[in-house]
């Protein structure tokens, strides 16, 4: 009979984030998912031009801080573009990577038509699963 060892595969996630409070919450949700010692994270950083805003640099600095302390394989990507979901995309697709996390905003149907959705380009291009971490619902 073979054995299962799926569990046991070191895991690469790909974690999108871009500073807000979704994508906090998606670390913490891909913090509870991931296996220390074990699995380890790209988290990928999309920027329209050369600079990364200092904000968002500080940020990502918390985030590598906050895995590593959870004794979880770190690496940060950074990525420049104006289109950053087909950058994510492509990030996606030229790793070994067992699932992209990330925040929704929870637009809505009209703003996210009009304003363009990442999450939703994402999970309807990306080559691999998306998780997308919902904000909770208003009460």
């Amino acid at each position: 009979m073979a054995t299962d060892t799926t569990w046991e595969t070191p895991k690469t996630y790909l974690f999108a984030a871009d500073g807000s409070e979704p994508s906090k919450r998606a670390l913490t949700y891909l913090l509870g998912m991931t296996r220390p010692g074990v699995d380890s994270v790209h988290v990928v950083t999309v920027t329209a031009d050369d600079a990364a805003p200092e904000e968002l640099q500080s940020l990502v600095h918390h985030y590598v801080l906050q895995l590593c302390e959870a004794n979880i394989d770190v690496e940060h990507v950074e990525r420049h573009s104006d289109a950053p979901a087909k950058e994510l995309c492509a990030v996606a697709e030229s790793g070994t990577y067992h699932m992209m996390v990330m925040g929704s905003r929870g637009l809505g149907k009209i703003k996210s038509k009009l304003l363009g959705s990442v999450s939703d380009y994402c999970v309807r291009h990306a080559s691999i699963p998306v998780c997308i971490v919902r904000a909770p619902p208003k009460a």
